[in-house]
């Protein structure tokens, strides 16, 4: 999720293939597609992503697989904050506002208005739809896995992970050298992710009060400058 907001214009191909997948308004993405959007990056992860494992799987049939796995209530309590969060202010009278004003984030809103619902459900279903969420989605790579194995012969090459566990089994898969000196990372916990979201929010806000007064100025200053010519009060030469 976080690249769709660094980058926005990544936003219209994500509504593309949410729109085929979920809506059945146009056509599936394939490997053309999927490396128009994503052939600069090396790991995907999160969401939108998460929701076309089946699609990436095939279209990237040598790609590795990390499967994380937790606590099912950990992170059940951890998304339901996050969708708290996020959820209510997609549909907020200041994000209606920043949309009017803020073409970016008319992007990323207008991509996650159409993703949320058709992925996690309506917003009174949501903490429905979360309840063993994570575990079925495992079970669905998986399968996707299976399927993919069996079509193309070829075993892939896929790590369950928690973590816990640290860097060792994370760069042994890899094939990389575990850092020495570095502690392993904790972030976008349920607290970075609020805090990111706020921030992000209080931004777009700025910036679409500022380009509401410009326009407001603009509005106002034209027609001013208007009425004064044509009553004399402006000599034009």
């Amino acid at each position: 999720m976080s690249s769709t907001i660094e980058n926005p214009p990544d936003c219209d191909m994500w509504l593309e293939a949410i729109d085929a997948k979920f809506y059945g308004k146009g056509e599936g993405f394939g490997r053309e597609q999927w490396d128009q959007l994503l052939g600069h990056v090396t790991a995907v992860t999160d969401a939108p992503a998460t929701a076309f494992a089946g699609e990436l799987l095939e279209a990237y049939p040598d790609a590795k697989v990390i499967i994380t796995t937790r606590s099912e209530a950990a992170w059940y309590r951890s998304m339901s904050g996050a969708m708290g969060s996020l959820y209510p202010e997609l549909y907020s009278w200041r994000a209606a506002f920043i949309r009017l004003f803020d073409a970016a984030q008319r992007r990323c809103d207008g991509m996650m208005r159409r993703f949320i619902p058709a992925y996690w459900g309506p917003l009174k279903q949501v903490p429905a739809c979360l309840k063993g969420r994570m575990t079925r989605h495992n079970d669905e790579v998986k399968q996707f896995i299976a399927e993919v194995e069996k079509k193309t012969g070829k075993k892939r090459r896929v790590l369950e992970y928690r973590v816990e566990e640290g860097w060792g089994p994370l760069c042994e898969f890899l094939g990389k050298d575990a850092p020495k000196d570095t502690p392993f990372p904790k972030i976008n916990d349920l607290e970075s992710f609020q805090a990111l979201v706020a921030a992000l929010r209080k931004m777009a806000f700025q910036r679409a009060l500022q380009r509401a007064a410009f326009w407001c100025a603009g509005l106002i200053g034209l027609p001013a400058c208007a009425w004064a010519v044509s009553t004399g009060g402006w000599t034009v030469r």
